[in-house]
């Protein structure tokens, strides 16, 4: 009898890929894609990224499973499938994952800058974009229609078993990093002592899309209560010492400036003309070192 029940909780913890199992392995390749695209030799962050990446897609294809409507798994696979594309490209293009900084820039820019950038990045690639959309729709397509759901009760029941505990394990590593998040970050404003704090956890969410999605938006939100600080702090009066005479101010602007691509600092193009003149005039300090 004890039997018996350990098989149907079995067969019930595996019943979301059993139901779905096109949906998952598609999940878990979305999830584990960037983590190889950006760190293929280096053996640790696959087997960082491999099991939670499996949590997470188990978690997902969970949902479909209980709400049982195609809506949820559309909607699903095109939230997964976009959010995997735009790393990709960050990764190949810039070299970078995500980051507040990259959330930071996304929200900052202007509609002339975004036309730029689609100009740039986007057009010159359309039909191959749109391409590599049709068939990976079309696969997906055909995937569902043709794969048929795994029937778990033909499978050794100890082999069952041993698979469903390695899925709550791996579900409980999730839960327990996402509580532990939240409670860092109710406990902290500073991304530093956050940043400190993780070093003692293992913080797998770190090594997928997700995971790294969220922190660079818990990242962005911290930053930007401490700019609406640093602004409300910078309307109060500063208070000079009455013994410094000097009226010598030194400004550094460090805002996406390149000195190698600037004329004051000999680059062959005259592509800082206003600086060169302020230069000649006596009126500015080129730092050389």
């Amino acid at each position: 009898i004890m039997m018996r029940k350990i098989d149907k909780w079995s067969d019930r913890i595996l019943s979301p890929i059993a139901n779905n199992l096109v949906f998952f392995v598609i999940s878990f390749i979305l999830l584990f894609a960037p983590a190889v695209i950006r760190d293929y030799s280096d053996v640790r962050y696959w087997i960082m990224a491999i099991p939670i990446s499996i949590a997470l897609a188990y978690i997902v294809s969970s949902l479909v499973t209980i709400s049982n409507s195609k809506i949820v798994k559309i909607t699903l696979y095109l939230v997964l499938s976009i959010v995997t594309l735009i790393e990709a490209f960050i990764i190949i293009s810039f070299g970078t994952r995500f980051s507040a900084l990259i959330i930071r820039l996304m929200l900052e820019t202007n509609p002339d800058e975004a036309v730029g950038f689609f100009t740039l990045y986007v057009i010159p690639y359309l039909l191959y974009i749109v391409i590599f959309i049709v068939l990976y729709v079309s696969l997906i397509y055909i995937l569902e229609k043709r794969v048929k759901p795994i029937e778990f009760k033909s499978y050794n029941p100890i082999i069952k078993t041993a698979s469903s505990i390695t899925i709550i394990l791996l579900v409980s590593l999730v839960v327990v990093r996402d509580i532990r998040e939240v409670r860092l970050l109710r406990r902290n404003n500073n991304i530093a002592t956050i940043f400190q704090s993780r070093l003692g956890f293992v913080y797998g969410g770190l090594y997928t899309s997700y995971g790294l999605l969220v922190d660079a938006f818990n990242n962005w939100l911290i930053t930007s209560k401490d700019i609406d600080e640093l602004a409300i702090t910078l309307k109060q009066p500063i208070v000079v010492d009455p013994l410094y005479k000097s009226s010598h101010i030194c400004i550094i602007i460090g805002e996406s400036f390149n000195k190698h691509h600037a004329s004051v600092y000999d680059y062959h193009l005259n592509t800082t003309p206003a600086l060169n003149e302020e230069l000649s005039a006596g009126r500015l300090f080129v730092f050389n070192d």
